[in-house]
């Protein structure tokens, strides 16, 4: 199964689920379903087709959604797709395009191995620190950053430690701390 590359979008835009790219090696694929595993819920256009879309919705979001093919032999193989659904306002000056509020964009591979990037967009010039945690909430690895212009950055964790050893697979948090507000999210390491 190959859900196709997790997608980021607005309020109230048409969204595409494409599970096309999915192969089945030693015969073909019978069988498409698309199923939602978080997030505000969505009508899905045409659940058990290869192609499925739906209207994002109008608050800020992250949907999981979960796409099950089944081959000639009955075999199933599942994916995952992350759709983060922003308040994509911006303001533009001197043809630069800057986002009015601090927003996270999400990690991208998600399930990811060994590394995923962590994006955000800031409005403002300033410090970002981020620290990533395990499930039981002990700090694995942190970073910072000097932001020196407003715009898109993105940190990289590449699955270890802050002691340089490799992290398990599991679920593990990450927080962006930007002056007094911190943000946050889930991610998940497959080893």
């Amino acid at each position: 199964a190959d859900a196709g590359p997790d997608q980021t979008v607005g309020f109230a835009e048409p969204v595409t689920l494409d599970g096309g790219a999915s192969l089945d090696p030693d015969g073909i694929i019978e069988t498409y379903h698309w199923a939602q595993i978080s997030g505000s819920l969505v009508d899905l256009s045409n659940p058990n087709d290869q192609v499925t879309t739906f209207i994002s919705p109008s608050n800020e979001n992250i949907l999981v959604f979960e796409l099950a093919v089944s081959d000639d032999v009955g075999e199933v193989s599942m994916d995952t797709v992350s759709v983060a659904v922003l308040n994509n306002t911006t303001s533009t000056e001197n043809d630069m395009v800057y986002p009015k509020q601090f927003q996270i964009i999400g990690n991208y591979p998600n399930p990811f191995n060994p590394s995923t990037k962590i994006s955000f967009l800031t409005p403002t010039s300033g410090v970002v620190d981020i620290k990533i945690y395990d499930l039981f909430g002990k700090e694995q690895w942190s970073s910072t950053k000097n932001i020196m212009s407003p715009g898109k950055y993105s940190f990289v964790w590449d699955g270890t430690t802050r002691n340089q050893k490799t992290a398990g697979s599991g679920i593990y948090y990450y927080t962006l701390k930007t002056g007094p507000r911190i943000f946050s999210g889930k991610m998940s390491l497959v080893k």
